[in-house]
């Protein structure tokens, strides 16, 4: 009788199972396509080889809506496009030979890690439910500004104050603001994430 029960819960949880599979492919999809277009805004500087992008607009939003796994998997997924020469990286660029080559391609990697970063600090319970998103969204930020300096000066040999008025300073005002927008649409989004994970089929 205990194994009749048991197949009967099995058949039960198969839809809910499926769908919650379906809505997590969507969901790492959507944000794969999301960063690949934000890329694709691209505002150069005079000052410095980094464009401006919305890229870190989806990457902040892609671990705080999915998660610290499936929101490091979307940022793990774009850039091995990229790297396998897909022409989704910013200027419609891609390959290994440029990213080899890019003083940039360090801010590529930190996608993956401020990705997970912003899933952990949002999924923390002991911190205040009004301030996780922000601060999920302001270490992330920090987290690409770490592995992209770090990236941009070995690539250029170029010294700490040079990094700081080309790699950071500029994106400093934007990039406010774009974690601010990401940190005040992250909770609905979330919700019907989540909400789509656990609806049946």
């Amino acid at each position: 009788m205990s194994g009749i029960n048991q197949i009967i819960r099995d058949v039960r949880a198969y839809p809910l199972a499926h769908s919650a599979a379906a809505a997590r492919t969507v969901g790492v999809t959507l944000a794969v396509a999301a960063t690949a277009l934000g890329a694709f805004v691209r505002i150069p500087l005079p000052m410095t080889p980094v464009p401006v992008t919305l890229q870190t607009l989806f990457v902040l939003l892609s671990g705080a809506v999915l998660g610290r796994r499936l929101g490091g998997l979307s940022q793990g997924i774009y850039f091995l496009l990229g790297a396998a020469g897909v022409p989704l990286l910013a200027g419609g660029q891609g390959g290994m030979g440029y990213l080899a080559t890019s003083a940039t391609a360090g801010y590529l990697v930190g996608f993956m890690a401020a990705a997970w970063v912003v899933g952990h600090v949002s999924a923390m319970e002991r911190l205040a439910p009004r301030a996780r998103m922000p601060l999920a969204m302001t270490a992330g930020t920090v987290v690409i500004y770490l592995i992209g300096s770090a990236w941009f000066k070995l690539a250029t040999g170029a010294g700490f104050a040079s990094i700081w008025q080309q790699g950071v300073l500029p994106f400093l005002p934007l990039d406010v603001c774009k974690l601010a927008l990401a940190a005040a649409a992250a909770g609905r989004l979330r919700n019907r994430f989540e909400e789509a994970c656990k609806s049946p089929a």
